[in-house]
């Protein structure tokens, strides 16, 4: 594995590296090790570990006074959210491993720039078995494996998403992939496609990120009256068809 230094984190992770022994086994992973490379603010924790994910959830939740939620009983998965005086909200996800060891969960994760992780035990060097800190650097959204995107297709979505909103250019490969994909998009939860939108809508680029999403082919299954507005014409003084009307308007 490839590993590079780390020299700076959240004040929330290092209360959770004291709260935690050094004899359990938990990682953090994912969005908040690319942020922390990019030098951004993060609020959103993924930690996994081989075990015990919902009782570590509940202890941490207990120590820091904060919420706990078990949100997927069945696959070992529990949220707590901490909500300090100010406002600021920190939600942390607690689960186990979905592949036998820590390598193989990071391979069966969407994209390489989330498939990153640390040992809270040894939090200096970042854990980097797919190259991700280079996509990282080089812009870059690469999927982590040729399954990635049929195996979880609301990653197309996440794609579009992390790809306007870092900048990033998505590579060819990836993208013939989301365009694959698409048509499975009805087997995913209405409840996830609508979180992943509202997430793009929430965005500081939501036109652009809608453009992307109706050249892949995505808006005729999520949400399918939006087409029909393209070649609308309005009434004056109104210049542009309703699609690029409605896409100024965002």
């Amino acid at each position: 594995m490839t590993v590079i230094e780390l020299n700076s984190f959240p004040p929330l992770f290092e209360r959770l590296r004291h709260l935690l022994s050094n004899d359990i086994e938990v990682y953090l992973v994912g969005g908040a090790l690319r942020d922390l490379l990019l030098g951004q603010p993060t609020h959103d924790f993924d930690f996994i570990m081989p075990n015990n994910a919902l009782k570590i959830a509940r202890y941490i939740a207990n120590e820091l006074n904060a919420a706990y939620f078990p949100i997927d009983p069945e696959r070992q998965i529990g949220r707590v959210i901490l909500t300090k005086e100010d406002g600021e909200r920190f939600v942390l996800d607690f689960a186990v491993f979905q592949g036998t060891t820590l390598e193989s969960d990071l391979r069966l994760r969407d994209f390489t720039i989330n498939a990153l992780a640390i040992d809270l035990r040894n939090p200096l060097v970042l854990i980097d078995p797919l190259k991700g800190v280079l996509d990282v650097k080089e812009k870059k959204l690469r999927m982590c494996s040729p399954d990635a995107m049929r195996l979880d297709p609301v990653r197309v979505l996440r794609g579009v998403r992390l790809a306007i909103q870092l900048g990033f250019q998505i590579l060819p490969e990836t993208l013939v992939s989301m365009r694959q994909a698409v048509a499975l998009l009805p087997k995913v939860s209405s409840e996830r496609i609508r979180d992943e939108l509202v997430r793009i809508l929430d965005g500081t680029k939501p036109d652009s990120a809608m453009r992307v999403l109706d050249s892949i082919g995505v808006l005729e299954y999520i949400l399918p009256e939006i087409p029909t507005l393209k070649g609308l014409a309005q009434s004056t003084p109104h210049v542009n068809d309703a699609w690029n009307h409605t896409l100024s308007a965002m």
